[in-house]
């Protein structure tokens, strides 16, 4: 769909430090936030998972998406009934993982990965070195962040 609206996802993994390990990014067409962002919850788990990370804290700035973790499921009917239920089935293997509602101005790395990637419409990519732009807003929220 040439004409359609591009929603991005992209999410980080770091380590105890704030060190970037890896992260993904991608868009998808005439996709709603919320679903965009069910995406990188359960993208970042997986990468999380395959990364060897068995104690997680998984950071949302969305309340809804917040929620409907939270509360374990969503109704078959759901438009996000199939995300959910992965990122639920993921949550229960055998790990610690914390999912916390942030602000948006705390997610600032995140919030410049969906842009660009909506911007470029990128599918699915996975990265293991943040590239210059993206590495500045990493050091730029970890000297906001203690860790």
């Amino acid at each position: 769909m040439a004409n359609g609206h591009f929603a991005g996802f992209g999410c980080v993994i770091r380590n105890a430090h704030g060190m970037c390990m890896r992260g993904c990014l991608g868009s998808a067409v005439e996709n709603t936030i919320l679903r965009c962002e069910l995406l990188d919850i359960w993208h970042e788990l997986v990468l999380a998972w395959e990364n060897g990370c068995r104690q997680v804290i998984c950071e949302t700035d969305s309340i809804e998406a917040f929620s409907l973790i939270n509360n374990g499921h969503a109704s078959p009917a759901s438009d996000h009934f199939d995300l959910v239920s992965k990122i639920i089935d993921v949550l229960h293997r055998r790990w610690f993982v914390c999912v916390t509602l942030i602000q948006r101005s705390a997610n600032n790395v995140a919030n410049h990965l969906v842009k660009y990637a909506a911007h470029l419409q990128l599918s699915y990519r996975e990265w293991s070195e943040p590239w210059t732009e993206l590495l500045a807003q990493i050091r730029q929220d970890n000297a906001l962040v203690p860790f």
